[in-house]
């Protein structure tokens, strides 16, 4: 009964959302993309388990753009995760569930949501009426209380985070493919922004997710984890050069080589022959870019001859003085929904006020923090990922995300649910570690 009162309420939300924040859109289109909205939700609050959300927020990006291509003002990821915020809510008021500890890290992300939507509702009130808007306010909501909300929808901490790892890597090989696909078959004057359709998104996701590939690559777990991790990395690289997004492949280029030097003491027999593999690689592809730059198309091209003219920082400059004196006018309260700048931080201050820009980039430091510090269960364990090796992962990804976040942007309705994982993921790192798993040494590879 609980799951069907939990459904009820998200269904009725989500209807509503759906009638009032899309614009320009016609009376039929907004009822079918109603309808849509109900039956996803109703199917997944009804009798879909909740731990299906550890799979469905690292395929978000993908799933978004697969099934509601129509529109962008509600995406399934919002979908579900109102729905299993709602059931799960419904089963705290009934007494039938507890809630997770606040740690440290989750307790900054919740502030980071509270303040944005204070923030909004104080200085902007006007924007409430608009589709960015009302966006935000999901966004900032989904963001805190999604990773205080996290560590429940499973009771097996290492079951969660190797089914997390798992649809973390095979989400990445699907988004490397599409921008392969788009590249190939489209403009190739423009890049490639593959199921979240643009470039920079791709690019932000691709730094955050790959560190997470290499470290199962290098640490200990089965063979098919390790080969779908080798491919999702592989067309990760290949794909991010097609973005031209020299921040991305500069915050790639930095976790590759730290996480790669670390893993050299854990790599024993043939297994060694991982990193000559990737230096081999990283300088094949170098070099074969730098005698003709316009295999990666026009756009890393002319990139590429800016770079080494010296020109790195020209477009941004400007912007970045711009976002300076905004955030000077307005510390606390930001501009609103629809600022916009290219950097993470500034766009944080100058959107919602600095105060929560400080919330939210604590959150990720300190989740860096706490991963970086605590000790995963044994890598010699029967899982197919082990926990350990996936927190080394998370770690570097936040790290890769704070990299690529000082030139660009990314921060919105579909990856903020997964930035609110990870933090979520590494700020319990502490159970993790302590949670014993049964050895199987014969399975690991």
């Amino acid at each position: 009964m609980n799951r069907f009162i939990g459904a009820t309420i998200a269904l009725f939300s989500l209807a509503l959302l759906a009638w009032f924040s899309v614009d320009a859109a016609t009376s039929s289109v907004r009822i079918i993309r109603a309808i849509i909205a109900c039956a996803v939700l109703a199917g997944f609050a009804t009798f879909m388990p909740l731990r299906l959300l550890i799979w469905i927020i690292p395929l978000g990006p993908i799933l978004d753009a697969s099934l509601l291509w129509s529109g962008s003002e509600i995406y399934l990821t919002e979908m579900v995760v109102l729905a299993g915020v709602a059931t799960w809510a419904i089963g705290l008021m009934r007494g039938r569930l507890t809630a997770p500890d606040l740690s440290l890290p989750v307790l900054l992300m919740v502030a980071f949501g509270a303040i944005g939507v204070v923030a909004l509702l104080i200085g902007h009130p006007e924007q409430l009426e608009t589709t960015s808007g009302l966006r935000s306010v999901r966004v900032l909501w989904i963001a805190g209380v999604l990773a205080w909300l996290w560590n429940s929808f499973d009771a097996d901490h290492g079951r969660r985070i190797e089914s997390w790892t798992r649809a973390s890597l095979l989400g990445l090989a699907l988004l490397a493919l599409g921008g392969i696909a788009e590249f190939a078959v489209g403009d190739r004057s423009a890049e490639p922004g593959s199921f979240y359709g643009s470039s920079i998104g791709l690019a932000v996701h691709l730094a955050f997710m790959m560190p997470l590939a290499l470290a199962v690559v290098l640490g200990n777990g089965l063979r098919r984890a390790k080969v779908l991790a080798a491919v999702g990395y592989g067309l990760g690289l290949g794909v991010l050069v097609l973005t031209a997004s020299r921040g991305a492949l500069a915050s790639v280029a930095l976790t590759t080589l730290v996480l790669t030097l670390l893993s050299l003491s854990r790599l024993v027999g043939r297994r060694r022959l991982i990193v000559p593999g990737i230096v081999a690689l990283g300088v094949a592809g170098a070099v074969t870019l730098a005698m003709n730059p316009e295999l990666a198309g026009e756009s890393f091209a002319y990139k590429f001859e800016r770079s080494l003219e010296g020109d790195f920082l020209s477009t941004r400059t400007p912007e970045w003085r711009e976002a300076v004196a905004a955030i000077q006018a307005s510390p606390l309260l930001g501009e609103g929904a629809e600022a916009w700048s290219p950097s993470m931080p500034l766009e944080m201050a100058r959107r919602h006020g600095i105060p929560a820009a400080l919330a939210l980039f604590g959150a990720i430091l300190t989740a860096i923090w706490w991963g970086g510090r605590r000790r995963g269960a044994s890598d010699l364990s029967g899982a197919c990922v082990a926990p350990a090796t996936s927190l080394r992962g998370v770690t570097f990804g936040l790290i890769g995300l704070v990299l690529v976040g000082l030139a660009e942007t990314g921060l919105g309705a579909r990856f903020t649910p997964l930035l609110a994982a990870a933090i979520a993921t590494a700020a319990n790192s502490k159970r993790l570690s302590e949670e014993p798993i049964p050895s199987n040494k014969s399975q690991v590879s």
